[in-house]
C-alpha cells in the first residue's frame, strides 16, 4: 500500500503548481490585454510565442547567449505580431467570427511551417549559469533556481501590470478603452448619454464628447431671449432667476445632441440615456 504524501511532496508539488501556473499568467497576459485592448480575437497568439521559441533557439545556439536569444525571440514574436496587425488585422476590426476562422488558419499553417523547417525533436538550451542548479529552502530543502526565478519574475511582472494599468495616465486610458464608461453630455434641458466606445480606428477610437455649438456666445446673447428657455427646459428645475445670465448656454446655442449621436452610432454604443430633473449653472 502507497504511503500517505509527505509535506515535502506537498510543498514540491504546490510550487511546481504555482510556477507552472505563473507561466501560463505571463502567456495570457499578453492575449488578454490584446483582446481588451483591441478587441481582436487572436487564436494565432500561441504561435507567436512558438516562432520566438525556435528564433530564440537559432540565435542561442550561433551566439551561446542566452539573453540575447531571449531578446531575438521577443523581437521576432513582436516583429511579426506587427506584420499581422498591419497586413491582417485591420481589415477584420469587430468581425469576432472572421477574426477567429483567420487566427485559427494561421496558428494551423505556422505549426506546419515549423514542423516542416525544424521537424519534430525536441530543442532546448540551459539558461544562464548564475540562474542554473538549485537553491537551499526551508522545508523542501533544494529547489531548481531557473523555476524560482521565473515565479519570481512572473510575480514582478504581474505586480508592475497592475501598477501600469491603475496608477499611470497611459493605463488609465487603456482602462477606459475596455471596462470605463464614457457621458457624453447635452446642452441646458437634453438628454445625455452613458456610453461604450467601439474603438473605431478610422476616427482613432474616440468620439464626439458633446453638443458642439452652433452659436457663438456673443450670437446667442443677441439673438436669443429669455423666453426661449420655456419650451425646451419644460419641467426641468433650473436657475430661471438668472435666465439672462444664462443666454449663451441656452439649448439652441449648441448642437442638437441627438443629431449628434445619430451621426456617430459607429463610434459609440449607447448604455444609457439620462434625462436631467434639475439644472445648475454658474454664474457670474
Amino acid at each position: 500500500m502507497v504511503g500517505a504524501p509527505t509535506l515535502l511532496l506537498v510543498l514540491e508539488q504546490a510550487l511546481n503548481g504555482l510556477q507552472y501556473g505563473v507561466m501560463l499568467f505571463l502567456m495570457a497576459a499578453g492575449l488578454t490585454l490584446v483582446f481588451g485592448i483591441m478587441n481582436l480575437v487572436n487564436l494565432a497568439h500561441g504561435s507567436l510565442y512558438l516562432l520566438g521559441a525556435y528564433v530564440g533557439y537559432v540565435v542561442g545556439d550561433k551566439t551561446g547567449s542566452w539573453l540575447v536569444a531571449v531578446a531575438a525571440g521577443f523581437a521576432s514574436a513582436a516583429l511579426f505580431g506587427l506584420v499581422l496587425q498591419v497586413a491582417v488585422f485591420r481589415f477584420m476590426h469587430g468581425e469576432d467570427l472572421r477574426q477567429t476562422l483567420v487566427t485559427i488558419g494561421l496558428s494551423i499553417m505556422m505549426a506546419d511551417v515549423l514542423l516542416w523547417i525544424f521537424g519534430g525533436e525536441i530543442y532546448q538550451f540551459d539558461p544562464p549559469r548564475v540562474i542554473f542548479g538549485r537553491t537551499p529552502l526551508p522545508i523542501v530543502e533544494v529547489y531548481p533556481t531557473y523555476r524560482l526565478v521565473l515565479l519570481l519574475m512572473s510575480v514582478a511582472i504581474g505586480v508592475l501590470l497592475w501598477w501600469f494599468l491603475n496608477r499611470t495616465r497611459v493605463g488609465m486610458m487603456i482602462r477606459a478603452g475596455v471596462d470605463d464608461y464614457g457621458l457624453i453630455p447635452g446642452a441646458m434641458g437634453q438628454a445625455s448619454f452613458v456610453i461604450r466606445g467601439l474603438g473605431n480606428p478610422d476616427a482613432y477610437e474616440s468620439c464626439a464628447h458633446g453638443a458642439g455649438r452652433l452659436m457663438s456666445r456673443r450670437r446667442a446673447r443677441s439673438t436669443l431671449s429669455v423666453e426661449d428657455f420655456d419650451p425646451v427646459m419644460g419641467d426641468t428645475s433650473w436657475q430661471r432667476e438668472f435666465a439672462e445670465q444664462l443666454l449663451d448656454e441656452h439649448p439652441s446655442a449648441y448642437k442638437p445632441i441627438d443629431v449628434v449621436m445619430r451621426d456617430q452610432a459607429d463610434l459609440v454604443e449607447v448604455e444609457h440615456e439620462l434625462h436631467a430633473i434639475a439644472n445648475y449653472k454658474g454664474t457670474s
